[in-house]
């Protein structure tokens, strides 16, 4: 028995808006809930009457070429995308902790890894790739990299993808950059620490900033540095370098509950340049850069499971990684929609919005509503 691939996508990503993109949810939905509540209402001759199996799902998954399921996804969450100027996009990689990657013993190092960009202002996944092994989001990077529109924005990535190349396809791009230095450029991490010790005086530094969250205090300074002071070789090297900035941000946290005290200086390199009012925008694009751990990875984890997918085909991972991180897009689009209508007095969290496409026209509402329709 054969099924229409429309149908089965517009259903996975229905199902995928209260969170459960597996391939058994999916199947229970068109078979029972999505079919009689729209399908059978709205479109009876797009789904057929036979049952949708879960290998159907599956298979469906599977056998679409990533690349294209990817630019589907993208062209359904473009509206959503900001194109303000100075908007950050931040690159990271997030392992799905119970994959497999082919060939692989034991579970240390196993796992698949996604490398992801995420618009932070759109609160949209706007590019990824799946790769087999974390130092793979080296390559992986610049390749996602070079088919995204960055104009005008700042590209800020961890210390895996502190790579000279990159930094060069970021300016190519049209856009700045703000990388975390850490050991994987131990010489330039080195130099960035002496220079700050030899000319501390020449640094520009904002009045310290302290901040109660999570339960804890943490007071931030961020101070910029001429990066014209490292050496020719690597200015020559990191192309944008030359007129832009050291970074040094100190964090000085104390947990409220016990008192503990903890301190770390994080470094970076922009290419941004290094004048009083650059300052505030550094800062707030260090701080932005974490938005795709508690907006994109840890809602991932926590509303969609993904970190607990156990697969061990990279088709399935990346398309599923897709749908989730679309329905995640849409959710996040439609809970503040429902406050500036008024249908709702307060945002909704994103739980809560999740838990209300659980009924089929709300989920129906909220893709609608992403797809600019309302």
């Amino acid at each position: 028995m054969t099924h229409r691939l429309e149908p089965l996508l517009l259903g996975a990503l229905l199902r995928a808006l209260s969170g459960r993109s597996d391939a058994a949810s999916v199947s229970d939905a068109l078979n029972g809930r999505l079919r009689e509540e729209l399908f059978s209402v709205y479109c009876p001759e797009l789904l057929s009457d036979r049952p949708v199996s879960r290998d159907t799902v599956r298979k469906a998954m599977m056998l679409a070429e990533p690349a294209k399921f990817a630019d589907l996804c993208s062209r359904i969450t473009a509206g959503l995308a900001s194109r303000l100027e100075g908007r950050v996009v931040a690159a990271d990689g997030q392992a799905v902790r119970a994959s497999r990657s082919s060939g692989s013993e034991g579970a240390e190092g196993s796992a698949y890894m996604i490398m992801n960009f995420y618009d932070a202002a759109g609160r949209v996944c706007v590019g990824q790739k799946v790769t087999d092994k974390k130092t793979n989001e080296i390559t992986a990077g610049p390749q996602i990299l070079k088919a995204l529109d960055v104009r005008g924005a700042t590209v800020t990535a961890d210390a895996m993808s502190c790579q000279a190349g990159f930094a060069g396809d970021v300016i190519k791009g049209g856009a700045h950059y703000l990388l975390a230095l850490k050991g994987n450029q131990d010489r330039m991490a080195d130099e960035a620490v002496s220079l700050f010790a030899m000319h501390e005086a020449k640094a520009l530094s904002l009045e310290p900033v302290t901040e109660l969250d999570h339960g804890r205090t943490e007071t931030r300074q961020t101070s910029v540095l001429k990066a014209s002071l490292f050496s020719p070789d690597i200015l020559e090297r990191w192309e944008g370098l030359k007129d832009g900035s050291i970074v040094r941000i100190i964090r000085d946290r104390t947990e409220k509950s016990t008192g503990k005290a903890s301190s770390e200086v994080a470094w970076y390199i922009t290419s941004m340049a290094p004048v009083r009012e650059n300052l505030e925008k550094i800062a707030q694009i260090a701080r932005e850069h974490w938005s795709i751990e508690n907006r994109l990875h840890w809602l991932l984890d926590m509303r969609f499971s993904q970190d607990r997918m156990q697969a061990d085909d990279p088709a399935y991972i990346a398309n599923r990684s897709a749908l989730n991180k679309t329905a995640l897009a849409m959710i996040e689009h439609w809970r503040f929609w429902l406050w500036e209508t008024k249908k709702t007095p307060k945002v909704l969290s994103v739980k809560q919005a999740m838990e209300r496409c659980e009924q089929p026209k709300e989920a129906l509402e909220c893709l609608c509503c992403a797809l600019g329709l309302l």
